[in-house]
């Protein structure tokens, strides 16, 4: 699902990328689904927002960069995007804290969708 604090809408949004979120699926360790990461000091704490989304998406076209170093960043780009899984849509009203105040509207095609663009970076997938 999209996190209560994401951008969102067709011209936003170009891949979805792991951020922390209580509703995320598969969950994490943290009860509200915060990621693990290393914070000042040398210590580690559980975070979450685009500061935690953004490094998946960079470590994956790393990936791509080490297993196809000759490609250009369009093609870097095409890939990451290509290689994404998509994802629909959610159903009905979305309402991320349960108050019923604030929704947003997920709109799209096959190839982008309002809430995760191409879809959920795929590492894997985007290195083959």
């Amino acid at each position: 699902l999209k996190s209560y604090f994401s951008n969102y809408g067709r011209t936003e949004t170009e891949v979805a990328a792991p951020g922390g979120d209580r509703m995320q699926v598969p969950s994490t360790p943290d009860a509200n689904g915060r990621i693990l990461s290393t914070v000042v000091g040398g210590k580690w704490g559980y975070k979450q927002g685009t500061s935690m989304a953004s490094p998946h998406a960079a470590g994956v076209v790393a990936l791509i960069r080490s297993a196809h170093p000759g490609w250009s960043a369009q093609r870097v780009v095409a890939s990451l995007m290509h290689d994404a899984d998509r994802l629909a849509c959610p159903t009905g009203t979305y309402d991320p804290d349960g108050t019923g105040t604030w929704t947003a509207n997920c709109d799209g095609g096959k190839t982008g969708r309002g809430f995760y663009g191409a879809g959920l970076i795929d590492a894997l997938d985007a290195v083959k």
